[in-house]
C-alpha cells in the first residue's frame, strides 16, 4: 500500500486529542477503526464493537441488456445543458 502523507506531516489528531488511522478504503484496509471510534465516542460505550463482515465488497453483476440501457441513458445525459 502506498501512503501518500509522511507520517511526521499529520499534527492535527494529536493537537486536538484525536485519534488518527491510517487507512486505504480502496485497499480495504483499516476501514472500520474510524468508525468504530466515533461511534464509540458519539455513544459513550468504550467496549462497543461492530459485527459481521460489513465492509466486504459487493459483486455487482449486470447483463447484456443491462448494459445496453445504461449506455443508452449515459448518451442522453451527454446532452442535457447544465
Amino acid at each position: 500500500m502506498e501512503n501518500r502523507m509522511e507520517a511526521s506531516t499529520i499534527t492535527f489528531p494529536a493537537e486536538k486529542g484525536l485519534e488518527y488511522y491510517n487507512m486505504s478504503a480502496r485497499a480495504n484496509y483499516n476501514f472500520k477503526e474510524p468508525f468504530l471510534y466515533l461511534a464509540k465516542k458519539l455513544l459513550r460505550k468504550d467496549d462497543l464493537e461492530f459485527l459481521g463482515d460489513f465492509v466486504r465488497v459487493q459483486e455487482i453483476i449486470i447483463n447484456d441488456d443491462q448494459q445496453t440501457q445504461l449506455a443508452k441513458e449515459l448518451e442522453v445525459t451527454k446532452n442535457i445543458k447544465p
